[in-house]
């Protein structure tokens, strides 16, 4: 047993009041003022250090609790609401405002809810045998029936009420309906029976609500009289709807609820039936038992107010009903008001400095309107009048003290009472409980004692109802000692500990034989919770902790919390809860914190308790606070020995806290800073990279975090802390660790690693002591540091030497080069200020030909017969003499302005102005031009003329990157320039014929690239002509330029295949870029199987996918519509290690589910993965949202406020196609033509100016269509052109659909007539809007509108409409003359052989 002391003086007062049996009618004051009960007159103990009553303390124990003077002062009142708070009520424990813990148990669940007022005294009522009015009492106010009926009818019961203006006046009843004033108060005619006789109820077990306290023997002795609720068969319960509602019910099912009641609403209103209260009732209780847990008790409300409409009044059966419902979503709100308290209470604990979430407080606020309580208790009042009310259920009358118990409604709980005991029914448990909670939260000890004082004499007299069955003796005792606890709750609430250790000393004598368990229980886990979570409330900590240390010593785990045992056992969940959050908040509390976290690491599996993540963050923080509040005091002076060892102490507990799964926890990172501004960097180093080690992807809690890892890592002085070979390891896994976390890397970060590498190799560290993805990383920095300017990388070597060093180790650099990636970077760094030929050289010396033979062929376009070997010495300066720079590297005899001894050289364009003679390649102007590729064009160009003013140019590889990058630029002047003076310096290579050759092939490749990219593809064609004549073949990057700029033709796809297949029979070896681009153009082009073959012949070939070609392929799925396919791309493309998020893949998936396969659910879900990857959502996406919304069931009020949020996102630009989209879900969705108008002229106002384009025009004109407002077109016709936007075939194809639909066919065909056919094989110029608005060429609206492929299936449509099957027959033949693809005119074909739906 606990070792208790003695506390006979503590129970004194308890023993007495129990032997005084009072009455529970004291309790409810309708006694006299001259009760001797007195809180003055009570016996008062010592302190609440009741463990340690030797150590000289004589304080009163109230003095310890009263927080106001020091002392009691005997009233009731004097702790108020506001003291310690309820300790005991509900197993998941939740902090109301007042702090208090509450726990519950199988049968109920009772929460504390917000505080109020304190309450103020009110006159005590005249006593009476029952609780029932005396004579007196009546003599001062009116009948309750008339009272109750007043009250009812000069008060709303419902928030929410329908009025029968509501009703559409054929359907009100021929049946005149009672005045009233649309609540919830009638008057019982006299021909309408006060009980529904049918149908029957279903078993008590379902129809019961959750939040009532099931009593199964209510006084098996006594014969009841048999419930109304179970009548006789009656020939309504063959009625279809009254079936309907039962079947509802049984199924548990909402949706088939709502629509039988639909239907049988509908049904009334075309006065098909007769509306019957047995029918209401029955659809009452369907939607009352199918209601999803939260939701609002609007259905229920109109289905009532729609009864009173119809004049069919309430009976007994309805009110029971009502207030089952009302109090249930009481329950709820409560339930959910208390967990957003609880979360704003540890935000606010954890977090001080961060606002509460605007979405809690709203739903909170929300949450507070509702007003549930006040209806139920309405309807209570009302059901007290009714006729033949002898036949509740006693639940309903625990539903309501709970409710009362919540806010401590004293007067509502006392008529509850007062109808218990008018109706003889034996209280139970659940009532003795809620009424002593009640009374607590009001702050009425006196009365509170009493209720307990006659519970504990009817439990005697074995007059409370509960089960007295051995086998439910444990039953028994478990609802008794909730009683017992909420009792010892109010003590401490109300400022009296030693009366609540009283009470537990009493159970703890119950574990002789003798005594019965329901009338004194055994203390159980939650009772010793109670006192504990007392004390906490109270501010002593030191008694709570003397408790938790006794308890702790047991042997036996805690079990159930509502389980009485004679053997106290350790801790419960809620104890380390309640222990935790308090200790928290008190500073110097900490050692007694990690003691109480100490105890709960140790015994939680083996005591079956989950260790919550809230309660990891309390103890961490308040362990991190002390430390920081350590070196604080230390004022930046060196920590002396024993605070240092407090600080690593405290900091082990803090680390105690982290488990790999719950490290998203933004404390973690506070753990390492600590050891950082500890000077422990191998402790922050090994704790960090361990944690991080452990987890498969870094979570974005910690990811935050990783930069300012990193800085305070590069920070340290790695020689003076550590071993090279500890020391690279650690700059090894961090650089790795970003790199997996896909953030940017710092180049102080790659420099720190690399001058670890140096570090670990003077002491001797091998590369091949490290592993594959080791050595990956220096690679990787190496060659990022290699293209850094040489003063941003003090102390860095250089790429060569790091290569050398590689070569000298004997290390297989093939190996290690294996990854695209790597050889990418390392070959880019080679580059940078190498030429092409330089670096093939130096390859070859390193012996690395094989690593990087791929990459050299993919840059050098292949020529028709192989070439021998072009020596070391020639490429050694790329064509530069040693001699220099300054020394022409030309034959003297020949200048560069003689072309004739190369017919190769001719150039293809005027130069607009005199190119130098005696041109040379100087080596700094190609050093320096590579690095001028990085910077803005003007400056490149501006380099590029200084020099060629000079009479020095850079080699021809570089100039072939200068023509790309002004291609890229649309500056097609400039190529051409740098084309002439590229075709002079080769000019000048005829001493050596190969060097010659291979530069005119980077030219003219370059020109392929450039001209392509400019958007001049005839003049690409010519340059790739060029080479195909010399015998040579375009590098792979010049076939993807010239894919990828094929367009504005009927057929793009086929022209792509061409090039594609022209390139494969050269044997050009594909890359990164031509493959994005022809998958792009067979996934436009919806041929996914072909785009599908080429990407695995990409990964077949050793190319690793990039998130673009991912993209592209995934597109190809998603516009034929093959949902799982394009699911399976996507899971594969974000598992690959080379992800990169990028925003159309995921547009992509958008579009596939708002337009293709439409489901809200998936186009949310993928906008999520934009947001979890950190993706900024572009204009397309924001449309695509606004889609998503408006997908069935239209979502107007999220659609909007996605617009709004975009119309205040000034960094994403604002576009016509999201007021289209608006106007297409109000016009063509919503069936609100008006709305839809009103966006569509909000479009030429709004402050954002958004371009508007054919698009609005073309949704608007689809709404005027739909609601057949042909009479609209010519206005909008108009307005295009006065805002100056081009008539398209889209807008056009809309007119005619609509024209045709009224049946004027002749001005359709008008329409159609006036469009105009581009020429052969060419596409419809101006027809579609950029992806970018602003960037919209100015197009004058009277230029031509050529037709569409769509605008001719429009037109045949509209003709098969109007019987004119000779008339479309007659323009499919003109359509086969244009030349269309078979695809397209095979398409239209089919519409003659089926038009069911013309339009």
């Amino acid at each position: 047993m606990l070792p208790l002391p003695k506390v006979a003086y503590v129970t004194s007062r308890v023993v007495t009041t129990f032997g005084q049996s009072p009455t529970i009618r004291n309790a409810l004051h309708l006694q006299s003022s001259s009760s001797p009960s007195s809180s003055s007159s009570k016996t008062n103990s010592p302190g609440s250090n009741y463990f340690q009553q030797n150590k000289g303390s004589s304080k009163p124990l109230h003095n310890f609790f009263d927080q106001t003077s020091g002392g009691s002062k005997g009233s009731r009142f004097t702790h108020g609401y506001l003291g310690a708070s309820r300790v005991v009520t509900q197993v998941q424990p939740v902090i109301a405002n007042d702090t208090g813990y509450v726990q519950g148990d199988d049968y109920e669940e009772f929460i504390t809810i917000k505080s109020t007022a304190p309450p103020q005294p009110q006159p005590r009522r005249y006593r009476s045998h029952s609780l029932s009015y005396t004579p007196q009492e009546r003599a001062q106010k009116l009948s309750v029936l008339s009272t109750v009926q007043l009250h009812a009818r000069s008060k709303h019961a419902f928030s929410q009420a329908l009025t029968t203006d509501d009703i559409p006046p054929d359907s009100i009843p021929s049946t005149p309906p009672l005045a009233r004033r649309n609540s919830t108060a009638s008057v019982t005619r006299p021909d309408t029976p006060p009980i529904d006789t049918l149908p029957p109820s279903l078993p008590a077990s379902e129809t019961l609500p959750h939040t009532a306290d099931v009593n199964n023997n209510q006084s098996s002795d006594t014969t009841r009289t048999p419930s109304p609720f179970h009548p006789s068969q009656t020939s309504f319960q063959h009625s279809e709807h009254y079936r309907a509602f039962v079947h509802a019910r049984s199924s548990g099912d909402h949706e088939v609820a709502l629509l039988a009641v639909n239907n049988f609403r509908a049904a009334l209103t075309a006065k098909l039936i007769e509306p019957s209260i047995y029918e209401f009732n029955a659809a009452l209780e369907a939607l009352y038992h199918t209601r999803p847990k939260g939701s609002p008790l609007t259905d229920i409300q109109h289905l009532y107010n729609t009864m009173i409409t119809f004049g069919i009044h309430p009976n007994i059966r309805t009110h029971t009903t009502l207030i089952f419902a009302h109090c249930d979503r009481d329950y709820e709100v409560v339930s959910a008001l208390n967990g957003i308290e609880h979360k704003l209470k540890i935000q606010n604990i954890l977090n001080p400095s961060v606002q509460s979430s605007s979405e809690d407080l709203a739903r909170k606020e929300a949450l507070e309107k509702e007003n549930n309580f006040s209806s139920a208790v309405s309807l209570f009042q009302i059901l007290r009048t009714l006729p033949h009310k002898d036949h509740l259920p006693i639940q309903i009358f625990s539903s309501l003290l709970s409710c009362c118990a919540h806010y401590g409604a004293v007067d509502t709980a006392i008529m509850v009472w007062e109808t218990v005991e008018q109706h003889s029914l034996r209280p139970s448990t659940a009532l003795y409980k809620s009424m002593i909670q009640t009374f607590a939260r009001a702050g009425e000890l006196d009365a509170a004692e009493d209720v307990f004082a006659d519970f504990r004499e009817q439990t005697a007299a074995g007059n409370v109802a509960l089960s007295s069955n051995d086998k439910e003796s444990q039953a028994s005792a478990r609802a008794a000692l909730r009683v017992w606890n909420v009792m010892m709750e109010a003590y401490f609430k109300c400022g009296k500990p030693d009366m609540a250790i009283g009470l537990l000393q009493e159970m703890l004598e119950a574990s002789q034989p003798s005594v019965n368990a329901f009338v004194l229980p055994s203390p159980a886990p939650s009772t010793y919770t109670t006192i504990i979570a007392g004390f906490c409330n109270s501010g002593d900590y030191e008694s709570a902790m003397t408790w938790f240390n006794t308890l702790i010593t047991q042997t036996t785990s805690p079990g159930s919390s509502f389980n009485p045992s004679p053997v106290p056992s350790r801790p419960d969940a809620l104890t380390y809860r309640a222990l935790l959050e308090a200790l928290f908040q008190e500073k110097d509390e900490i050692s007694a914190l990690n003691t109480v976290w100490s105890k709960l690491v140790e015994f939680a599996a083996q005591d079956g308790i989950d260790i919550r993540s809230v309660d990891r963050r309390l103890v961490a923080q308040a362990n991190l606070a002390a430390v920081q509040s350590i070196l604080l005091t230390a004022k930046g002076n060196a920590l002396s020995e024993e605070n240092l060892k407090q600080c690593t102490e405290l900091l082990d507990a803090a680390k105690s806290t982290v488990l790999p799964e719950s490290s998203s926890l933004s404390y973690v990172a506070g753990i390492w800073e600590a050891y950082f501004d500890l000077g422990l960097p191998i402790q922050a180093m090994d704790f960090a990279l361990h944690l991080f080690k452990e987890q498969k992807f870094v979570s974005p809690g910690l990811r935050v975090h990783l930069p300012k890892f990193a800085q305070l890592a590069v920070a340290q002085d790695w020689r003076t802390i550590a071993s090279g070979s500890v020391s690279l390891g650690y700059a090894l896994t961090l650089i790795n660790l970003l790199r997996r976390s896909r953030m940017k890397i710092d180049l102080r970060l790659h420099l720190y690693l690399m001058q670890q590498y140096y570090y670990a190799r003077e002491q001797s560290v091998s590369i091949d002591d490290l592993q594959y993805s080791q050595v990956k990383a220096l690679w990787l920095s190496a060659a990022t540091l290699e293209m850094v300017e040489p003063r941003h990388r003090e102390g860095f070597a250089g790429l060569v030497p790091f290569m050398e060093d590689l070569v000298q180790q004997k290390h297989d650099g093939y190996l290690s080069l294996g990854e695209h990636d790597v050889r990418e970077e390392v070959f880019s760094a080679l580059m940078y200020d190498r030429s092409v030929y330089q670096v093939k050289a130096l390859i070859e010396e390193l012996g690395l030909s094989a690593a990087f033979k791929t990459k050299l062929d993919a840059i050098e376009p292949a020529t028709a017969t192989s070439s021998p070997s072009i020596h070391a010495a020639s490429l050694s300066t790329d064509g530069v003499s040693d001699a220099d720079p300054g020394t022409p590297i030309t034959d003297p005899s020949i200048s560069s302005n003689d072309t004739s001894r190369f017919a190769l050289s001719d150039s293809l364009y005027e130069p607009e102005s005199e190119i130098p003679n005696n041109l040379i390649i100087d080596r700094e102007v190609t050093r320096k031009a590579e690095r001028a590729l990085l910077a803005s064009p003007g400056v490149m160009w501006d380099f590029f003329t200084q020099n060629l003013a000079k009479g020095k140019v850079p080699a021809p590889y570089a100039l072939s990157r200068l023509c790309q990058t002004f291609g890229r630029a649309k500056d097609t002047d400039k190529v051409k320039t740098i084309y002439n003076v590229a075709q002079s310096v080769i000019a000048t290579l005829g001493y050596n014929k190969q060097l010659q050759s291979d530069a005119w092939f980077l030219i003219e490749d370059g020109m392929v690239i450039a001209m392509a990219q400019a958007g001049e593809i005839d003049a690409a064609h010519v340059h790739r002509q060029r080479i195909l004549e010399q015998g040579g073949a375009p590098s792979a990057d010049a076939y993807g330029g010239l894919i990828l700029n094929v367009k504005d033709t009927t057929d793009d796809t086929s022209n792509a295949m061409a090039l594609f297949n022209e390139s494969q029979a050269l044997r050009v070896i594909p890359n990164h870029y031509l493959y994005n681009n022809i998958i792009s153009k067979l996934a436009k082009a919806r041929k996914a199987d072909a785009a599908l073959e080429l990407f695995a012949n990409m990964k077949a070939s050793g190319i690793l996918p990039s998130s673009i070609t991912y993209g592209a392929v995934i597109g190809a799925c998603a516009r034929v519509g093959d949902a799982a396919s394009a699911e399976a791309l996507y899971a594969e493309m974000v598992q690959v290690p080379n992800f990169k998020p990028r925003i159309p893949p995921f547009n992509t998936m958008m579009q596939l589910y708002t337009t293709t396969k439409p489901n809200r659910d998936r186009a949310l879900f993928f906008y999520h993965e934009i947001l979890k990857y950190g993706v900024h959502p572009t204009s397309y996406t924001y449309k695509l949202l606004m889609e998503a919304y408006a997908l069935e069931p239209l979502d107007i009020p999220q659609m909007e406020a996605v617009f709004q949020e975009l119309a205040n996102n000034h960094r994403v630009e604002l576009q016509a196609t999201h007021f289209a989209t608006l106007i297409n879900a109000y016009g063509c969705v919503a069936k609100d033509l008006d709305q839809a108008l009103v966006v569509y002229n909000s479009i030429f106002h709004h402050p954002r100016k958004p371009v508007v384009d054919a698009l609005v025009f073309e949704a608007i004109a689809n709404v005027c269509v739909a609601h057949r407002r042909i009479d609209l077109i010519p206005e909008l016709v108009t307005k295009m052109s006065d805002v100056g936007v081009h008539m398209t075939a889209y807008v056009v194809n809309v007119m005619i659909k609509g024209f045709a639909a009224i049946g004027d066919i002749e001005r359709a065909r008008e329409l159609f007539e006036s469009l105009v056919d581009p020429p052969e094989g060419i596409a419809a110029l101006h027809n579609h809007a950029p992806h970018e608005p602003s960037k919209m060429p100015s197009v004058n609206p009277m230029e031509p509108v050529y037709r569409e492929p769509s605008t001719w299936e429009t037109m045949v449509r509209a003709e098969l409409g109007s019987g004119n099957r000779d008339r479309a027959n007659a323009l499919i033949q003109r359509l086969e003359s244009r030349k269309y693809p078979d695809a397209v005119v095979n398409r239209i074909r089919g519409i003659s052989l089926d038009h069911s739906q013309v339009l």
